[in-house]
């Protein structure tokens, strides 16, 4: 069994609401028996906000969630600014 690490101190500053953990169920729709709770793996050098290109997967994981609704407009043949404008959308 694979354990998960501890979220570094960092990690517990830039996700204080879950102990320096990020929650994928709160973004996602999880097949049963999937890990859940990711440990940002931040140092203080990290940009802020981090999309992950440090190696830290929550903070990607975080990015990719972000990027959802905007992916999912340019999917449409809009991009956000476009939707703004119109309120149109997905």
């Amino acid at each position: 069994m694979t354990t998960i690490p501890d979220p570094t101190n960092e990690g517990q500053l830039r996700y204080p609401a879950m102990g320096g953990y990020f929650d994928l169920a709160d973004f996602f729709v999880l097949q049963a028996g999937a890990a859940r709770l990711v440990p940002c793996r931040c140092c203080p050098s990290c940009l802020a906000p981090c999309a992950g290109g440090c190696g830290c997967e929550a903070c990607a994981w975080r990015y990719a969630a972000e990027l959802r609704p905007r992916t999912r407009l340019v999917l449409h043949g809009m991009d956000a600014k476009d939707h703004r404008k119109t309120g149109q959308g997905a």
